[in-house]
């Protein structure tokens, strides 16, 4: 996916990053002091789906997956 993405904005002469493509999931924003638990917490978490989302002075969702 971000290899397509990559080919798509070149194609569009628009700038590509040359850092390696890395998703990620922000689990906490704004946390300054937050402490995390001394154990792992033990937490169902099912995905219905997942999205592509821009991050620049907010958030806009680029497309979903179900």
């Amino acid at each position: 996916l971000g290899a397509r993405l990559a080919d798509v904005l070149r194609g569009l002469g628009l700038p590509v990053e040359a850092r390696r493509y890395r998703p990620h999931l922000t689990l906490a924003r704004g946390a300054a002091g937050a402490v995390p638990p001394a154990e792992p917490l033990d937490i169902a978490w099912p995905v219905r789906g997942y999205a592509l989302v821009h991050s620049e002075q907010g958030y806009r969702t680029l497309r979903g997956y179900p």
